[in-house]
């Protein structure tokens, strides 16, 4: 479901041209949340992206129908900022922000992207979950993300996360921000913020069910083999035909 941040709206026009047509990728595997994760008894591994793996993410962005994933909430007056957010947060790592991939079974299911101020402390852009299968929707995906942004700031010398959270979206991301440490920072902006040491703290709350593990892995990994974006299951056609169709059939071709 979505957990978002910052809309970029951006022209379509534009987006659909902004094709890497080189065979890249630098997708490396950094962490992994073996919580409950519902009813899905998986974990979720998360990756860290760049702008080398744009091919990839296009071709996910282009697979992830809303409509058909999550038809409960089609009704919802900002339906249609949930793929512009998804949109905009590859755009933006197609422009040099830094991106996490969540993904259960090899089905991505949440992107963050995250660029830096003049202070080098983090600001989230972009933040959304998706389901990975019509209303498949799946457990602490943006959470798992916000954990590895968490796990970024913990291992440097950075103080603060901000972002601008959507407040009138399909599912109450205040609320969702609010439970791993945000507060509202710049009213006039609208943008929130957690500190270093709520960081940390809040980092720990979430582990007690998440059980957040990081990866050590400097393998370059090309998602466009490893991952699945099929998310709509194809229709497959049954033709039952009769007996006597059958039989018309070949008296019509027999010689």
């Amino acid at each position: 479901m979505k957990i978002n941040s910052q809309i970029n709206y951006v022209n379509n026009h534009t987006y659909n041209n902004r094709q890497n047509k080189a065979v890249q990728f630098k997708a490396q595997h950094i962490g992994s949340v073996r919580g409950l994760m519902g009813e899905l008894g998986v974990g979720i591994e998360l990756y860290r992206v760049d702008k080398q793996d744009i091919n990839f993410l296009n071709s996910m962005v282009k697979k992830i129908k809303m409509y058909k994933l999550a038809p409960q909430y089609a009704l919802n007056k900002n339906f249609l900022d949930w793929q512009y957010i998804i949109r905009s947060a590859v755009i933006d790592i197609s422009k040099g922000a830094e991106g996490v991939l969540a993904a259960v079974n090899k089905k991505p299911c949440a992107i963050a992207s995250i660029e830096h101020q003049l202070d080098t402390n983090p600001y989230v852009t972009n933040l959304a979950s998706w389901p990975i299968a019509p209303s498949a929707t799946v457990k602490n995906a943006g959470k798992s993300v916000m954990r590895q942004i968490y796990q970024d700031v913990i291992d440097s010398n950075k103080q603060h996360i901000t972002l601008t959270p959507l407040t009138d979206g399909p599912r109450d991301a205040i609320s969702f921000y609010r439970s791993i440490g945000f507060d509202e920072c710049f009213i006039l902006t609208g943008e929130w913020r957690v500190r270093r040491n709520d960081i940390v703290d809040y980092a720990e709350l979430m582990d007690d069910s998440l059980q957040y593990k990081a990866v050590n892995d400097s393998t370059n990994y090309n998602l466009n083999e490893i991952m699945d974006i099929e998310y709509i299951p194809k229709k497959s056609f049954q033709f039952n035909i009769g007996k006597k169709f059958l039989n018309f059939l070949k008296g019509f071709f027999k010689d």
